[in-house]
């Protein structure tokens, strides 16, 4: 059957919008700020941008309050990261057990998620309060007051813990529709064996939703790197700098300070150490035999062929125990919601 083939100009219209969103604010404002490195700005100084070269780079490599903020940076997501995800299991596995009104106990924990980060500041502000503070308050009867945000040692960690508050909904959300695919029949075949609630969620589940755990590590590792709204509104980076991440630092370099180019430099230096960090955790070369595959695409790929290989192996396992064909354990497959 012969069809009418189509003008080319119907393609065009129907990416011309996204084409040029995409270069409004994407790849122009990533080439700009590029150029823009090499050159010593002050934007409030009338005078033109004045050709540099690598300057601002080994500004940057020297400049011991930009090596503190990535310090600070990474401090915060050692702390937040692997909280956060711990919060987030516990709390999906335990909702995932009740035999009822789990989509109550599901709507209140991702709550927090839907506010504002503005209003998720300050509110912890005023819980931190040191005079009149929730959590001093609580305290009180023990003669405890602590300055959660005005000591230097714990002003970072107060403000992780606001993070988790404001931030596991999302994985727990992602985790929890993990647990609900894994197929009943594999956990009938370990209580055949006599496994207890421990092992069955060690040896039954934690396999079944490992490439998921690992796609909720990834997400909330690049989303602590890029912290900026929960120290800037919170501390503004005080006490003592101990709060002041390297968005932050960025920030001010370049609205406070007024000095667009080194800030430009900033930003490439910290954006280029991330792409290092990605393409070190996913592949070296991201290709296939019929040309150059999407990272996101690949990262889709490794969840679903790791999970495979994890359910065929419990699978004969438990078909094993329970003398059956293989074939006739098959799980449903998990709907990432998220991408």
């Amino acid at each position: 059957m012969n069809r009418r083939q189509g003008s080319p100009w119907a393609a065009v219209i129907f990416v011309a919008p996204f084409a040029a969103a995409f270069l409004l604010f994407f790849a122009g404002p990533t080439l700009f700020g590029l150029v823009l490195s090499f050159f010593d700005w002050e934007m409030l100084s009338g005078l033109p941008p004045h050709f540099v070269g690598v300057a601002n780079y080994r500004e940057a490599l020297g400049d011991a309050r930009f090596l503190r903020s990535l310090v600070v940076t990474g401090g915060f997501v050692l702390m937040t990261v692997p909280m956060n995800l711990l919060v987030a299991l516990g709390l999906a596995a335990a909702v995932s057990a009740l035999p009822r009104r789990q989509g109550l106990y599901r709507s209140v924990i991702y709550l927090p998620v839907l506010l504002n980060i503005t209003v998720a500041a300050l509110l912890w502000r005023w819980f931190y309060s040191t005079k009149f503070g929730l959590f001093n308050k609580l305290l009180q009867p023990w003669g405890v007051q602590w300055p959660w945000l005005t000591d230097a040692a714990l002003a970072l960690p107060s403000i992780s813990l606001m993070t988790v508050w404001w931030t596991s909904g999302v994985s727990f959300l992602i985790l929890l529709t993990a647990f609900q695919q894994v197929s009943p029949s594999l956990y009938e075949a370990a209580e055949i064996d006599g496994a207890s609630p421990w092992q069955k969620f060690r040896f039954v589940s934690l396999p079944q939703i490992g490439p998921v755990l690992g796609f909720c590590l990834l997400i909330e590792f690049l989303a602590s790197c890029k912290v900026f709204g929960q120290t800037f509104l919170m501390t503004g980076g005080g006490p003592e700098g101990a709060t002041r991440v390297a968005m932050q630092y960025i920030y001010e370099t370049g609205f406070s300070f007024f000095r667009m180019g080194y800030a430009s430099a900033l930003s490439r230096l910290t954006s280029t150490s991330g792409l290092r960090r990605w393409n070190s955790r996913i592949s070296p070369t991201i290709c296939s035999p019929s040309g150059p595959v999407n990272p996101v695409q690949k990262l889709i790929g490794i969840f679903f062929e790791a999970r495979k290989s994890g359910e065929d192996q419990i699978q004969n396992k438990a078909a094993r125990s329970r003398d059956i064909d293989p074939q006739t354990l098959n799980p449903k497959p998990f709907l990432i919601l998220f991408f």
